[in-house]
């Protein structure tokens, strides 16, 4: 059965939805996401995505509430990510080798993942007084989704990586300028290893370095699975020096290179 790809936009995006609420704080989340329907990951992506939207057209939101509810949906985002991701990769319960899966999921992700990734920027960017750890935990998690969006958009071959590296680089900046780029945390609740904004940003490095432009969909998904383990011994270091494999000015929409 074919992805409706124009369903979940409507879903998502639409006109009729331009009336919804979306949650104000992480009470009104939590009980937004207990309703979302459990059959159906497609519209509960939809729904979730549309809340985000709507949160990030809200300019006079509290960027203390802002962060607090969009790391709720954040959280409530990755079991459908897994439904939708299973789904790409073994439609009908079973792995189709040599065979790409309905680019419409990806696109749907991608337009989650822009959300999320914009929601995240818009609260880095605020006035706001974090703890070391609040503002860590959201910089690793503003690189997270950028960094996949990242990979979505080679797989998708989307004329935007370029969009997407410029807010890699400002994410990882502020984190350098808040001394939070190397403070270690799950990589989402309940995850079993840590990561850091650094690792992530160094994550993104490492894909590009791939050459995914090259790369069929469901190689350059294994390669952003690949290069999360190498990540964790790749050194990234503020000036050249004689080991140096490749380099990389963290502005604009600058990419790695030898």
């Amino acid at each position: 059965m074919a992805f409706n790809l124009a369903r979940f936009r409507e879903l998502a995006f639409g006109q009729a939805r331009a009336s919804d609420t979306p949650p104000y704080d992480v009470a009104d989340a939590q009980k937004l996401v207990a309703l979302l329907p459990q059959d159906d990951p497609v519209r509960a992506l939809a729904d979730l995505t549309c809340w985000v939207q709507g949160m990030n057209s809200l300019a006079s939101l509290p960027p203390e509430r802002r962060a607090r509810v969009l790391l709720a949906l954040d959280q409530a985002a990755r079991p459908l990510w897994q439904a939708l991701g299973a789904r790409y990769l073994a439609p009908r319960g079973r792995p189709t080798e040599g065979r790409e899966g309905d680019p419409g999921i990806l696109r749907a992700l991608f337009d989650s993942a822009s959300e999320l990734a914009h929601g995240l920027a818009i609260v880095l960017e605020a006035d706001a007084r974090w703890s070391g750890a609040s503002f860590a935990h959201l910089v690793a998690r503003s690189l997270r989704w950028l960094g996949r969006r990242l990979s979505l958009a080679h797989m998708l071959a989307l004329p935007v990586t370029g969009a997407t590296w410029e807010g890699l680089h400002r994410a990882y900046t502020l984190a350098e300028a808040n001394g939070a780029a190397l403070t270690p945390m799950p990589a989402y609740e309940g995850a079993p290893h840590q990561t850091t904004a650094r690792r992530e940003y160094l994550r993104a490095l490492l894909l590009e370095l791939a050459d995914p432009a090259g790369m069929r969909p469901r190689e350059v998904e294994l390669a952003y699975r690949v290069v999360a383990r190498v990540a964790s011994a790749a050194r990234l270091e503020p000036a050249a020096g004689a080991g140096t494999s490749f380099a990389v000015t963290p502005a604009g929409d600058a990419r790695p290179a030898p």
